[in-house]
């Protein structure tokens, strides 16, 4: 029973729908994740190399939307 309570607890929130993620500016690591339909690694190996543009805020990387929106052009 414990170990069913830690496990709720330790479950990240449901994402927002696709639509909602694709109205923001700025996305977190897991929409624009979620946005792309790639991994974390994947994502991180990207913008290692510079493919896509992020801006520390504090502790968390933020992608901004254009930046994704740019791979397609």
């Amino acid at each position: 029973m414990e170990i069913e309570k830690e496990t709720e607890a330790g479950k990240q929130k449901p994402l927002e729908n696709l639509e909602e993620i694709q109205a923001k500016e700025f996305l977190s690591i897991s929409e624009a994740c979620a946005l792309l339909g790639i991994s974390r690694q994947t994502l991180h190996r990207a913008i290692k190399r510079g493919v896509i543009q992020t801006t520390k805020l504090g502790r968390r990387l933020i992608i901004k939307r254009a930046s994704i929106d740019k791979l397609f052009e």
